[in-house]
């Protein structure tokens, strides 16, 4: 558990983030009002994207779900456009994350069981076991024990089979 001091360093440091990278956005908005074809530009999207991603995860650090998920989806759906499926099945599996933390079930098992799928499609074993972990997750919340026990198990294979050490 992490002391009251160390609470604080967060906050001061995810507040900060959230101002710089608002701050980021709101210069990447202008570049956009200024020269409209910037968003064709593969590194401006990264860019941006790289900013909604650690603006999702500020947000999730502060409690604001809500906007954890406005950034995670802006994040997701620009990593998509660039060709970063990797990061972009990142960002699904927070939102997915957030959903079983909120109780929103379905709209969970909907969304990660998607970034399963993609995962698998593209060989990405790191998003494949954080998939599983979260699918885990989500049947333990809802009470199926043994369906939970399947996820658990399938991340740890898949975690072990692509050489990762813990």
């Amino acid at each position: 558990e992490l002391s009251q001091e160390a609470h604080e360093i967060r906050d001061k440091n995810t507040d900060h983030s959230i101002i710089l990278n608002t701050r980021a956005l709101k210069k990447a908005h202008n570049a956009i009002v200024e020269c409209p074809t910037i968003v064709k530009d593969h590194q401006f999207n990264v860019l941006i994207a790289g900013i909604h991603s650690e603006l999702g995860q500020n947000y999730l650090n502060f409690g604001d779900l809500t906007r954890a998920i406005d950034h995670y989806e802006a994040g997701m759906k620009l990593w998509q456009s660039v060709d970063s499926l990797e990061r972009s099945i990142d960002n699904g599996s927070a939102i997915g994350t957030i959903f079983i933390f909120e109780g929103k079930r379905l709209q969970a098992i909907d969304l990660l069981s998607k970034q399963l799928q993609l995962a698998k499609s593209i060989k990405y074993n790191d998003g494949i076991a954080t998939v599983q972990s979260n699918l885990g997750a989500l049947h333990r919340q809802r009470g199926n024990l043994e369906e939970a026990l399947n996820f658990y198990n399938a991340s740890l294979v898949t975690t072990i089979r692509s050489g990762d050490t813990f």
